[in-house]
């Protein structure tokens, strides 16, 4: 069951932050290219870094998210926060060469493979626990997918959460005075610290 939820916050709030951080880009407008490729770089990054109240209604306005809410009890703002609240980035250095652009950004965010083994290990521990036990006999299943979904954010919201710390190198073109990202999954790696994002969702398989 966590297997399920885990999977479906993964990929309904990364999804949800490319909407907010669009692979389109921005027109560029005015200055040399490198101001604009960096203009369009912020501009993006800063709303998540930012995560005004703003964002997160941008965020969690996708029906996926607001079905995670009615399945497991968590609401949207909590899962965005979860993902998003450790954000942090600089901008390295702009290279730009005619219509083509790299951008090197140093970032960090919460580290998803740790929270996750955080989590297994509270799990073990409730797995063996009295209060198993008791929420079989007496909650049933609903109890326990509750109890292991909250063990789950509880490992994300921990005040000692770690967190990891990456560079990447992020390809843009221009097309039409329009610069873009060339590829999505280098705009995730920037908000997870270049973290293997696919190696972190495939933990429970």
């Amino acid at each position: 069951m966590v297997e399920s939820f885990w999977r479906k916050a993964c990929t309904v709030v990364l999804g949800a932050v490319l909407a907010v951080v669009p692979v389109v880009g921005l027109t560029a407008c005015g200055g040399n290219p490198a101001d604009q490729v960096k203009s369009v770089v912020t501009s993006n990054f800063d709303q998540i870094k930012s995560l005004d109240a703003e964002a997160i209604d941008e965020l969690g306005s996708m029906d996926e998210l607001k079905e995670l809410e009615t399945t497991y009890g968590i609401s949207s703002e909590r899962l965005i926060k979860a993902f998003y609240g450790h954000f942090d980035y600089t901008v390295d250095s702009v290279e730009v060469d005619g219509d083509t652009a790299t951008v090197k950004i140093t970032s960090s965010n919460v580290d998803l493979q740790k929270v996750v083994e955080s989590y297994m290990d509270s799990l073990t521990e409730f797995a063996t626990s009295d209060e198993a036990q008791k929420l079989v006999t007496e909650g049933g299943q609903q109890a326990v997918q509750d109890k292991v979904v909250e063990l789950l954010m509880a490992a994300f919201e921990a005040e000692d959460v770690p967190i990891a710390t990456g560079q990447t190198d992020l390809a843009m073109e221009r097309a039409d005075n329009s610069w873009t990202y060339v590829n999505e999954g280098e705009v995730l790696q920037v908000l997870f610290g270049g973290q293997d994002l696919q190696g972190a969702m495939s933990q429970f398989s």
